[in-house]
């Protein structure tokens, strides 16, 4: 048995895109640090083996589909690899903007959203996400087989090598997890690996992994789709000679891309890898480019100027309220990932009024979301919060009953809960983007059923500090990739002790999401998440406000550009330029 085991049945149905993402916030923590340039690792013209992979061992992922486009007519930036539309022209330079520093270029350490775009082109993981056929798909790791329910056994293609001419094999898969496992390294992908209890070798293109117990979730996130590179494996030889600081800035890895010179707040720049054997669906080599610049612009304002004057190619967090430029200038185009981010309203249920229930409730009632998402969603990019997940996850329960806008139910609820004559909370937003008009709207929204509210803004490192992990606030504004594919990661990111608002015992979660971890089947863990969705409703612990889009935005001529399986990361393995 190698694909077809019990974690591609999970991944099956509607599997499309999946985040662990674990919210914008992480691209906050290090903007005060200093731009940093250095040589990235290896020498891509030293690769020895140049060996295609033939399209029966072709590991990409399906032709990428259009990413939920708003915009029919113009360029298509998903068009990449495919047989139909223009022919694809190789060589060239394509720029590409990044909103925010790097948090780390070693991909073991990323702890980013936007990271993933970047390091899944000089390293790219284990397996990966075929979104065409909703399952996971075969990459550096040409088969695997389950020979019961924890064990695992990859099979290595044997055409890879680092870009110091080091080989990829079973050794290095093996140092990799054991690098990641490592307390004193403190990789931000420890938790997905520390399931792992032993790695054995029989030979070196075949690494067994042992787990302590059934993990459903282990494989889905070896496809890098969360921001953690738990699928990513680096080259030993090179980090036990720069260590692990300087190899987080000259990391070497294996992908379609290396990594040529990384600047952290300023432009990093890959460059071609010639001798990459994985090739695109259709059977082209990879990559179509020469060069891909990363190019860091904070201000939006500064990156639309760019994006017109032609100094950017592709911006893939572009502001939604631009588009309508965009829409003015031929050249450009854009697409949207529709439901890529949402927003809620958390509280610290120990504390009160949120300790009451039907104060909670009231909250549910009282926020108007089809107001918000006019208000924060111009031409279509956003849509009114329904609950935690939605139909991008193949766990989404239709039948889960939601919260809609009800004043006067919300009064009839703070009547019940004691609070007939009016409360006051404290909120907790983030000056990140634009949670400070946010929180604005809520409060106008709440004085409507006479609560009143006072909003404190924060940079985002400092609200989690504040209101996610010492619960000082009664409520806080939370922003987070939408639950794609398997909810499992989601749910314990929202729900488990350690993990609520002021890691705040929610009864019963804990207990189920166990159950889900180690249940197998996927229709039996759609009924467990069905129960989670159901209890999220019953205990009113979030007000879930509104799903965001993100915004792709570029000249026409970039081709072969679509949305990765993270938030508002862009996939860019079949991109190329018209010329």
């Amino acid at each position: 048995m190698d694909g077809q085991n019990y974690w591609n049945r999970m991944a099956a149905l509607r599997l499309e895109r999946r985040r662990v993402l674990k919210g914008m916030a992480a691209t906050s923590f290090g903007l005060a640090a200093s731009g940093m340039l250095a040589a990235c690792g290896g020498n891509t013209n030293n690769a020895a083996n140049s060996k295609a992979a033939s399209p029966a061992n072709n590991s990409a992922p399906g032709t990428p589909a259009a990413a939920s486009g708003t915009r029919p007519a113009g360029a298509s930036p998903a068009a990449a690899a495919t047989k139909s539309g223009p022919p694809v022209q190789r060589g060239g330079e394509l720029i590409v903007r990044r909103p925010s520093p790097f948090t780390f270029a070693d991909p073991q350490q990323s702890g980013s959203g936007y990271d993933p775009a970047i390091s899944q082109l000089y390293a790219s993981p284990l397996v990966v996400m075929d979104a065409a056929a909703g399952k996971i798909a075969p990459n550096i790791v040409q088969s695997w087989e389950q020979t019961d329910d924890t064990t695992l056994t990859f099979k290595l293609r044997k055409d890879i090598m680092f870009t110091d001419n080091t080989p990829l094999n079973a050794a290095a898969v093996k140092f990799s997890i054991e690098r990641a496992q490592s307390k004193d390294f403190n990789a931000s992908s420890r938790r997905y690996v520390l399931p792992i209890t032993a790695t054995e070798i029989p030979d070196d293109f075949t690494i067994t992994l042992k787990f302590a117990a059934p993990n459903a979730v282990f494989l889905e996130g070896l496809t890098m789709n969360a921001p953690d590179g738990s699928g990513a494996v680096v080259s030993p030889a090179a980090v036990q000679k720069l260590g692990n600081d300087a190899f987080n800035l000259n990391p070497v890895s294996a992908g379609p891309y290396t990594c040529q010179s990384y600047q952290r707040s300023g432009e990093t720049v890959l460059v071609k890898n010639p001798n990459w054997p994985i090739t695109a669906p259709n059977g082209d080599k990879l990559p179509y480019l020469d060069t891909i610049r990363f190019r860091v612009v904070p201000e939006n304002a500064t990156a639309l100027s760019d994006l017109q004057a032609g100094n950017i190619d592709l911006d893939y967090v572009f502001n939604p309220d631009d588009v309508t430029t965009v829409k003015a200038r031929p050249e450009l185009d854009f697409n949207v990932h529709k439901g890529a981010l949402s927003q809620a309203f958390g509280m610290v249920t120990n504390k009160a009024p949120m300790d009451n229930l039907a104060f909670r409730q009231a909250l549910c009632y009282a926020a108007n979301r089809d107001e918000a998402a006019a208000t924060f969603g111009p031409n279509g990019v956003s849509t009114p919060g329904k609950g935690p997940l939605t139909d991008l996850s193949w766990a989404y329960d239709s039948s889960a009953p939601v919260y809609t806008y009800d004043a006067e139910k919300a009064k009839q609820l703070l009547a019940q809960s004691g609070l007939a004559n009016g409360a006051e909370i404290k909120i907790a937003s983030s000056t990140t983007s634009f949670y400070g008009k946010f929180a604005e709207l809520l409060q106008a929204q709440l004085q409507r059923v006479n609560i009143k509210s006072s909003v404190d803004l924060m940079e985002a490192v400092v609200l989690t500090q504040k209101f996610r992990d010492q619960g000082l606030y009664q409520a806080g504004l939370e922003y987070q990739g939408g639950p794609q594919g398997d909810p499992y990661s989601f749910f314990q990111g929202k729900y488990a002790t350690d993990q609520t608002p002021g890691h705040v015992t929610l009864p019963g979660w804990d207990d189920l999401l166990a159950k889900a971890l180690k249940t197998l089947d996927q229709t039996e863990r759609k009924k467990i998440y069905a129960q989670m969705q159901r209890m999220d409703y019953d205990g009113a612990y979030r007000v879930w406000l509104m799903n965001s889009g993100t915004v792709m935005a570029f000249r026409k001529k970039v081709q072969g550009a679509s949305w990765l399986t993270v938030g508002s990361a862009v996939d860019l393995r079949y991109a190329w330029k018209q010329k």
